[in-house]
């Protein structure tokens, strides 16, 4: 198109140069004149440099110019990807820490949520799992599309961390109170034995323990028990104690009579005493003593302590029990026996 157009100007220019030779002939003198000299063209211009606004208008038989032709540019992605939370709810409140947020967004967009990259389904499905901290949790998710645009939304959930549940109060078992049962089915109340040694057998609680005369006697699974004893001559009061794994204990008791063949029983009396009846002093004590079968047993108890007393031959004992545990200002009860039957009950108090 330029070398066209350079050929029509070169054209139009040879034209107007005829012309004006044609004029310098008619008026030619002899001699040139200032007017009629060529003039030097200082900057000599070629047909390649000349642009179309060099041209006057009309020189090229149109007023217009030829229009460029426009240059299409690709279009520019500049639209956020949509992103919407559809679970949880704004302001729903939780008892558990971890919870499911999922939503939808642009097919192709990547979604972040709490500093991680949540996993996206071609559809634009997504779903993650985020732990909240306690009171409210203001949640932000971000969708970001291949052009770098960034679409958010946000939801504000509540961690509400359940309170402490409290055990409840441990409830003891009810206590065992119940004494376990026993009987001596054998020997009978009062009978009357020439030989020393007596078996002695009855019947208790299943699982107690049995003790007669301070020896511990054997028990079955049934309960059924059974010892052996020494009988001392004329009468022995046997008592026998059972004692269950709660710490209950009962008791029954037989009196019978150890007579050698040919030998008259002995009498003797059971007496029982006691000295003072209170104490001052720490540990508080009092003493108690008697008459009884010589070579028999006292035996003193309370809630507070207690002893035994062996008679002597001549038919008497005494003994010094200290109740160490006695509270002060309290008067209790204090038995003193025989393994006869017999009993007395005095009171002391430990005034301090």
């Amino acid at each position: 198109m330029r070398r066209w157009m350079a050929l029509l100007v070169g054209c139009a220019a040879l034209a107007f140069a005829g012309t004006a030779l044609a004029l310098g002939g008619a008026l030619d003198t002899n001699e040139p004149t200032e007017e009629t000299q060529p003039k030097v063209i200082e900057e000599e211009k070629h047909f390649e440099d000349i642009e179309f606004d060099d041209i006057p208008k009309g020189m090229l038989g149109s007023d217009e110019l030829p229009e460029k032709e426009p240059v299409e540019k690709e279009p520019v992605d500049d639209t956020p990807p949509e992103i919407v939370i559809l679970h949880p709810e704004d302001g729903q409140v939780f008892e558990t820490k971890e919870v499911v947020f999922e939503g939808e967004t642009e097919p192709g967009a990547r979604v972040f949520a709490g500093g991680h990259e949540v996993d996206v389904t071609d559809d634009g499905a997504w779903r993650i799992v985020l732990a909240l901290g306690k009171g409210e949790n203001h949640i932000t998710v971000k969708a970001k599309d291949e052009a770098g645009n960034i679409g958010t939304d946000s939801v504000t959930v509540i961690y509400k961390a359940p309170e402490p549940k409290e055990d409840p109060p441990k409830e003891d078992p009810p206590k065992d109170t119940t004494p376990p049962e026993i009987v001596i089915l054998h020997p009978e109340d009062g009978q009357v034995f020439e030989t020393k040694e007596v078996v002695f057998e009855g019947e208790t609680e299943p699982g107690a323990r049995v003790f007669v005369a301070g020896h511990e006697a054997d028990v079955s699974e049934s309960g059924a028990w059974r010892i052996v004893l020494a009988l001392e001559k004329g009468e022995n009061y046997v008592k026998a104690k059972a004692k269950d794994k709660a710490g209950n204990y009962s008791y029954d008791s037989v009196t019978v009579i150890y007579q050698p063949d040919g030998e008259e029983p002995v009498d003797w009396e059971f007496t029982a005493h006691q000295l003072y009846g209170e104490c001052g002093e720490e540990p508080p004590y009092d003493v108690f003593y008697g008459t009884g079968k010589p070579g028999s047993l006292i035996f003193i108890e309370s809630a507070y302590g207690g002893g035994v007393a062996e008679i002597n031959e001549a038919g008497d004992w005494e003994i010094k029990v200290i109740f160490e545990s006695a509270p002060v200002g309290k008067t209790f009860a204090v038995y003193v026996t025989d393994k006869f039957g017999h009993k007395q009950v005095f009171e002391f108090v430990h005034t301090g």
